[in-house]
């Protein structure tokens, strides 16, 4: 599995739109909506390094809102010490994930990656 960390500008009146949106999109898990240069990071999980292509410039740019900028990082090791569950499959709604979870300022979609 490839992750990758998507810095994204938007319209700042549209930020909240915007970032359902772009969790709503198959292989971004969590998109935050951060402070400073940029306006949200969204993660980005698939299974192929070509995929991000049609995640990045297919998908996230293609969303009205988008101010055609964006940064990527792609991840070469991920450790945690969080209890969060491990993957999006482990969601459950038990563990009070629904379609799309907003929490403070992370929306997250329990489907996850491809």
């Amino acid at each position: 599995m490839i992750t990758a960390i998507v810095l994204i500008k938007t319209s700042v009146d549209r930020i909240p739109e915007i970032a359902e949106r772009i969790a709503s999109l198959e292989s971004v898990t969590e998109v935050f909506s951060v402070t400073g240069t940029y306006d949200l990071i969204a993660m980005v999980r698939v299974k192929e390094h070509e995929d991000l292509a049609e995640v990045i410039p297919g998908r996230i740019s293609k969303i009205p809102g988008w101010r055609g900028r964006t940064r990527t990082w792609r991840s070469v090791r991920t450790r945690s010490t969080t209890s969060r569950p491990r993957s999006p499959s482990d969601w459950t709604a038990e563990s009070g994930h629904g379609p799309i979870m907003k929490s403070s300022s992370c929306w997250a979609h329990p489907r996850g990656g491809a």
